[in-house]
């Protein structure tokens, strides 16, 4: 069980890494995260905090647990739309979210514009060259384009 959890995991980021947020993002608004719920969520690992978050509020939230775990979420109380309460969950991290289908919201690092520009090179580049760019941004580059 561990283990498919953990494949699954992995599929997760994987899948999450190689998709656009732009593209991920329906075109009209999400009657969900627009819903005010009570929340009562306390400054805790933000994986706790988005666990919290989607039971308290309905919707479904993909993250890497590991990634998440190493992050202090800010406290969230009161009655608010599911965005807002995220928002505020978010707040001095550099997590942001996009929508990846009504009701599911995916986590991921905000770009530097540098790294922005890395990837949309990349991906033009031939398949020789982008190979050479993953192999690079897994090194330390990578730390600086999450």
């Amino acid at each position: 069980m561990r283990m498919r959890l953990a494949a699954a995991g992995l599929a997760l980021a994987i899948s999450l890494l190689f998709t656009s947020p732009a593209s991920a993002t329906p075109a009209s608004p999400d009657p969900q995260l627009q819903q005010r719920h009570r929340f009562d969520i306390h400054v805790q690992p933000l994986n706790e905090g988005l666990r919290l978050l989607a039971m308290q509020s309905g919707v479904r939230i993909l993250f890497s647990y590991d990634v998440a775990a190493s992050i202090r979420g800010r406290r969230v109380e009161g009655f608010m739309s599911t965005e807002e309460a995220l928002r505020r969950l978010l707040q001095g991290t550099e997590l942001k979210y996009s929508r990846a289908g009504v009701g599911v919201l995916a986590m991921h690092y905000r770009q530097p514009a540098s790294c922005a520009a890395l990837s949309a090179a990349a991906s033009a580049a031939s398949p020789a060259i982008r190979d050479s760019t993953v192999a690079m941004r897994r090194g330390s580059a990578d730390a600086a384009c999450r």
